[in-house]
């Protein structure tokens, strides 16, 4: 599900599902606790020497650079010069984010062993005591947006462990570095940028506070920028959309871009499929997307002889590096039928 990122792995939505099934059947689960862990900023001024020297060559003539020409791109969307220096003047990259980029446990560990990490039986307990801790929001955002306040409460202990684990690396030194440093989608973090800056000057939330994970996504079911430009509400009334620190705000957003997005009620979140010899795992990648019977047609099967359940939806399949054999169906959320 894209509310970090248009790239995250279809896997994530696969382990969403699955925490969501547990919480309502109140099943149990003996898997070892992996809650998010907590990640330090890293400011140009408390970078340690040792830290800074791991920048590649060239990565901070290169922001420079960049910085240059995104102003530009900024004063056209009402950036001031003041905040665009406030924000980006003498900043550091980060070298750390470079590393996480390829290092991904949903790309790298299996379907079920990711699941059974986030979905523990720890992560199960609190969510069913936020579950009732929130009662009232939880029935006021259904009501209003019509989407299971289970799948909300899903996402919200998928992505943050229920707002434990929001991130505290500064949003737009993580999107900086990114827009130069990874060659795969930089036009993807320029934007996000762009966004970020917007949303400071609007006033929406402080530099200092403006905290995300490694990739730039923010609040309790991590947003990223144009995201919550699109689609962040002010569930609580108080005139602000605040997914960092308004509970209400952040479970009213992420009903409402579920909502947006063509969530379907009553549709299956994935399904575990076996390949045939010889497929094509270019079908794999990030935007290839077929409907069910076309996937059939490939060849892909249910596991242990089951039947393909129906559905009106577009898939997508995922597989993880660790074992590519074993794939998963995840159903497109734009609900195309």
């Amino acid at each position: 599900m894209r509310l970090r990122q248009q790239a995250r792995t279809v896997v994530a939505v696969l382990a969403l599902g699955f925490f969501w099934a547990r919480i309502a059947a109140a099943e149990t689960n003996a898997q070892l606790e992996a809650d998010i862990p907590a990640t330090l900023i890293r400011t140009a001024a408390a970078t340690p020497a040792a830290i800074q020297a791991r920048v590649p060559d060239g990565l901070r003539e290169k922001l420079a650079g960049f910085l240059v020409q995104l102003w530009f791109d900024a004063e056209k969307r009402g950036v001031s010069r003041a905040l665009f220096e406030q924000a980006l003047g003498g900043l550091e990259p980060d070298a750390s984010i470079l590393d996480l980029l390829v290092s991904q446990p949903e790309h790298l560990s299996t379907p079920w062993d990711y699941i059974n990490r986030l979905a523990s039986d720890k992560r199960i307990e609190t969510g069913r005591a936020k579950l009732a801790e929130h009662a009232d929001v939880f029935a006021r955002v259904e009501k209003a947006y019509g989407i299971d306040k289970h799948v909300v409460l899903a996402v919200w202990g998928v992505e943050s462990s229920f707002g434990v684990g929001p991130g505290t690396r500064s949003v737009v030194r993580s999107l900086a570095t990114l827009a130069v440093g990874d060659p795969r989608r930089p036009e993807f973090w320029r934007a996000e940028l762009l966004a970020a800056l917007v949303i400071l000057q609007r006033g929406d939330i402080s530099l200092l506070r403006m905290t995300g994970s490694w990739a730039g996504a923010m609040g309790h079911t991590q947003f990223m920028p144009t995201t919550y430009m699109a689609h962040a509400v002010d569930f609580d009334g108080d005139g602000r959309r605040d997914i960092w620190d308004s509970i209400p705000d952040a479970l009213g957003s992420t009903a409402n871009y579920l909502k947006v997005s063509g969530w379907q009620a009553g549709e299956p979140w994935g399904h575990e499929v076996v390949l045939p010899a010889g497929f094509d795992y270019s079908l794999t990648r990030p935007g290839v997307v077929k409907t069910l019977a076309a996937w059939l047609d490939l060849g892909l099967t249910a596991p242990f002889g089951k039947p393909v359940p129906a559905s009106r939806l577009s898939y997508s399949t995922s597989c993880p590096r660790a074992r590519a054999d074993r794939c998963s169906w995840c159903p497109r959320i734009s609900g195309r039928s």
